[in-house]
């Protein structure tokens, strides 16, 4: 019960949030402007759906080779573009997108457990490859020092995705040795197996995928930019793994407010006028996290009516 209401009252402390921030954007830029660039339609935004698809694929096959490097075999491409689309709308609502365990829905032949953990490693090979390609623009928008820093924070994640059993045998460890943790025990040792039969080269391909997928994403910023507002790639390049950064704050539902705000700041020094900067964000949201959530949602009802009509 009590949880329940906290829950209840930290969604209504970041809708309210969220509505403030979208609020203070649309005051500064104007709702017409907004809607005029949105309105914008040319080759550039059909090029940019078709890189949306194209980075929605690649997140599908990370998420698959994952599963079957670590779980076995069992699981098609299909069923992992199912997981992996439930667990995006799963993730859409909640703070760093932890609701993305809800990937464990269309991959029921392995452990639950074992699922969960699986899209936390996944997430740190995609968190890994942001700060990676954000280290530019940290450099840039920033200064050395800021960009050391993330270099650092760069190592630590490594560590994880080369030892990502360390936390489990480290939880076994902490555990106590009475009879009733057992089967906890016998769980983490069970997944810490698992986990270390993830070779090096599935490793490098998983690092590989990550850092192309959001390479990709910065192509898609850079022609919805240039669809509402000519640019170079190199503004993409510095300002949009930042701005993909922003994701990570689980303040408001979705990042909303805070991603387009984002864009405003680090466009703005090449000369990008507010209104693209936030259309450009917001078409990105759209097609790359909402759609896929759309579709996530609609094949969790799918699901859940099947398994009520038995």
């Amino acid at each position: 019960m009590v949880k329940g209401v906290r829950r209840t009252g930290i969604f209504v402390l970041k809708l309210a949030l969220s509505i403030v921030l979208v609020y203070l954007i649309i005051a500064r830029t104007g709702l017409s402007g907004i809607a005029d660039s949105l309105r914008t339609v040319g080759p550039s935004l059909g090029a940019a759906l078709a890189l949306a698809l194209l980075f929605t694929f690649l997140k599908v096959l990370k998420w698959h080779r994952l599963v079957a490097a670590a779980a076995g075999g069992g699981s098609s491409l299909s069923d992992a573009a199912k997981s992996y689309l439930v667990g995006m709308a799963g993730g859409l609502l909640t703070p760093g997108r932890v609701g993305e365990i809800a990937r464990a829905v269309f991959l029921e032949r392995h452990e639950r457990g074992l699922i969960a953990y699986l899209v936390v490693v996944d997430r740190v090979f995609e968190v890994a490859a942001v700060v990676l390609l954000a280290v530019p623009g940290i450099v840039f928008y920033a200064n050395p020092l800021a960009g050391a820093a993330a270099a650092i924070l760069l190592g630590l994640l490594w560590i994880l995705l080369v030892w990502p059993d360390f936390p489990l045998r480290w939880l076994q460890r902490l555990l106590p040795r009475s009879s009733g943790f057992a089967a906890l025990r016998e769980k983490a040792a069970r997944m810490t197996l698992q986990l270390r039969s993830v070779s090096a080269g599935v490793k490098r391909r998983q690092t590989g995928l990550a850092l192309l997928g959001y390479g990709v994403v910065i192509l898609q910023f850079h022609a919805l930019l240039d669809n509402y507002h000519p640019s170079r790639l190199g503004t993409a390049v510095l300002a949009q793994p930042l701005i993909m950064l922003t994701n990570i704050l689980p303040f408001t539902i979705g990042g909303l407010g805070i991603r387009e705000g984002a864009a405003i700041a680090l466009l703005s020094p090449f000369g990008v006028p507010r209104a693209p900067a936030v259309s450009s964000a917001l078409m990105l949201f759209f097609m790359n996290t909402a759609l896929p959530a759309l579709a996530g949602s609609v094949l969790l009802l799918l699901f859940r009516s099947r398994r009520h009509g038995r």
